[in-house]
């Protein structure tokens, strides 16, 4: 009979290493393709919302992330976003 194995909920990064992490990406691939600016899926705000909301999916950024700041961001930088959730 197999054991009932309990899901461990997700351990995360402390912060300033989600900072780090995110600001390295951001610089070493996103600003290889895109101009960093209030429009950038990693601007300084969107840092800030992604360390304070840690969202796991593309439904928490959805609900976590509000909707006028999404509008602003740059489209085309959402091929990212599957990358920078993980962290």
């Amino acid at each position: 009979m197999q054991a009932d194995v309990a899901q461990q909920p997700r351990q995360f990064s402390s912060d300033q290493t989600i900072k780090e992490e995110l600001i390295a990406f951001r610089d070493t691939v996103i600003a290889k393709q895109f101009k960093i600016d209030a429009r950038c899926l990693l601007s300084p705000l969107m840092i800030d919302l992604f360390i304070k909301h840690k969202p796991l999916d593309m439904d928490e950024f959805r609900s976590e992330i509000p909707l006028k700041i999404r509008q602003n961001l740059d489209v085309e930088q959402l091929s990212f976003i599957s990358n920078i959730l993980k962290f």
